[in-house]
């Protein structure tokens, strides 16, 4: 999973996508971008909604499709790993 994972992370920087939240994010807590995801599309009923791969080229299935719903704790936790 790690090797996947670096593998992934070194296209996206060879594509010049992000793969970390930018400098000075420590003003953009991880809270409020929770906050705001839940403003956004992904956003169910209160609930935010994410479509997760489980391996290189295929996606998480929840039991309504694509869409899993994924504790806000546990959301805020895998922002904070990225900064």
């Amino acid at each position: 999973a790690r090797e996947a994972a670096e593998r992934i992370e070194t296209t996206l920087e060879r594509l010049g996508l992000p793969v970390r939240l930018p400098p000075g994010s420590d003003q953009m807590l991880p809270w409020k971008i929770v906050e705001a995801a839940r403003h956004d599309k992904k956003g169910r009923a209160g609930r935010i909604v994410y479509v997760l791969p489980s391996s290189v080229g295929e996606m998480a299935r929840g039991p309504d499709g694509y869409g899993i719903p994924l504790e806000d704790v546990l959301a805020a936790e895998v922002l904070k790993e990225m900064a």
